[in-house]
């Protein structure tokens, strides 16, 4: 049975990108990696959304974790996934997930969440699979569809996943294999190392506008608040931490509780409650 090219249509970019002459100024969108062993693709699709692609061609099953997503700018700047977006809240609540299983020969899509805010044009994606560490491929779009197209193509019925791939038109791999441990692979290795506790994210963070009557105070204005932000990514508990007037005050209260979405904290690989302190900046 071969893959549906309904599945596809995440895998094409949302922005038209330059070609490649121009594309190094401007940063990839989409980038991918081809072996015998699985298929991956990465779309950035804003500053705060990643959509992985992943295709399970081998035997055993595959352990995916969302921090283990690794974007690198021109710069060498790194921007790290957070967390899984289910299409759908569990019997619990939980719109969101860290890890993952893949079954083998079996095609899922995931949304990463994180801060994807580049200071400079995206050029590179890594993504960990304990010690080995895929280093995918930047395409312009015109690669990218052709690519995709040829993954519209790949049986994933064949048992020989080589033949599968030749089949669909790949006559190579794609991308590289790293592997923690080495002088390739330590440098990125150290950028996605594990850890116990991945704070919480401010994902949409909009900006109160100034009200005139206080347009003699000097920039910035800023309100501090602390919250509380829920396993389940909720916002409760928030209290003024630093104010400046308490009409603006309470525009900063309202702003954040109505509007701002903050990712839970990540504590051993699931999602934790946790205190924060938050900047309300107004604009003029």
């Amino acid at each position: 049975m071969k893959m549906l090219t309904a599945c596809l249509g995440m895998w094409l970019a949302t922005n038209a990108w330059s070609p490649v002459g121009q594309a190094a100024e401007a940063g990839f969108h989409h980038f991918l990696y081809v072996s015998n062993q699985r298929v991956v693709t990465v779309e950035i699709i804003d500053e705060g959304e990643t959509i992985l692609n992943y295709i399970n061609l081998g035997g055993n099953h595959e352990f995916l974790e969302s921090t283990n997503l690794l974007i690198l700018d021109t710069t060498g700047g790194g921007y790290r996934g957070h967390l899984f977006k289910r299409d759908q809240a569990d019997a619990e609540g939980q719109v969101f997930q860290v890890t993952d299983l893949v079954e083998p020969r079996h095609f899922q899509g995931y949304s990463i969440l994180g801060n994807f805010r580049f200071e400079a044009p995206p050029v590179a994606v890594y993504f960990r699979l304990g010690a080995r560490i895929l280093e995918l491929t930047p395409l312009t779009p015109e690669e990218f569809e052709k690519a995709a197209d040829r993954v519209g193509n790949l049986d994933l019925e064949v048992e020989n996943s080589t033949l599968a791939l030749y089949d669909a038109g790949f006559r190579q791999g794609v991308g590289r294999l790293l592997r923690a441990g080495t002088p390739e692979g330590d440098p990125i290795a150290r950028l996605v190392a594990d850890r116990e506790l991945y704070p919480p994210i401010v994902l949409k963070n909009r900006a109160p506008r100034l009200l005139s009557e206080f347009s003699h105070l000097p920039d910035p204005v800023v309100v501090r608040i602390r919250l509380e932000v829920t396993a389940l990514g909720g916002l409760v508990n928030h209290s003024v931490e630093e104010g400046v007037d308490p009409e603006l005050d309470q525009i900063a209260l309202e702003v954040v509780r109505n509007s701002w979405i903050i990712l839970p904290a990540i504590l051993e690989r699931k999602t934790s409650g946790a205190d924060l302190v938050v900047r309300v900046v107004f604009e003029r």
